[in-house]
């Protein structure tokens, strides 16, 4: 594990082995139990903060795939706050529920109808993304700031990382202007103090 930085996380994501998001195999027991010793397995292996990330197209993606690792294995996640409401979650319920496996944070704010539509197979999940479904933080159905001052109040010491996901639809098109809006945003969440 030399080519980590010392203070690295590793962020893993559980691959179905499909191509796309649109389709996954479920998993049986026997499925579910070799994915979560691997997970402790890979957890204990590794000298590095390890976060299993929960993602749409993936082995974990909704709320009960959430709640089955949390039950069944000791990994660290990394609380992805757009993909776990796309794949049916409320992020902030996770974050009530287990603020001390929350080792890594990817905030992301949704259109909670398009991910509607992508889990209710009525709409493929990258023309969702094309359609606008990631939208800046604060305009979406996350509640970002809820989720903040959860992990704020449960002693969260870990990174934020800011995403926005975007398909590119043209040589010209520029998302800077929703990123700065989520920028923003967050520099809006900032106590007083800390401003």
């Amino acid at each position: 594990m030399a080519a980590f930085e010392a203070d690295a996380v590793v962020v893993l994501a559980a691959a179905t082995g499909v191509d796309g998001y649109d389709g996954r195999p479920a998993l049986d027991d026997e499925g579910w139990r070799t994915l979560l010793s691997n997970l402790d397995r890979i957890d204990r292996e590794i000298s590095h903060l390890v976060t299993l990330h929960p993602h749409v197209g993936t082995m974990v993606e909704t709320g009960e795939e959430v709640e089955r690792v949390l039950e069944g294995a000791a990994v660290s996640l990394c609380l992805d706050t757009g993909h776990l409401l796309a794949g049916g979650a409320d992020p902030l319920d996770v974050v009530r529920k287990a603020p001390e496996r929350i080792a890594h944070a990817h905030l992301k704010d949704v259109d909670a109808d398009l991910a509607g539509r992508v889990r209710a197979s009525e709409l493929a999940y990258t023309d969702a993304v094309r359609a606008g479904m990631y939208r800046p933080l604060g305009r979406g159905d996350v509640d970002v700031a809820g989720i903040v001052s959860g992990l704020t109040a449960a002693g969260y010491t870990g990174w934020y990382v800011m995403e926005q996901d975007v398909i590119l639809t043209s040589a010209d098109a520029d998302p800077l202007a929703d990123v700065r809006a989520s920028l923003a945003y967050l520099t809006g969440l900032a106590s007083p103090e800390d401003a």
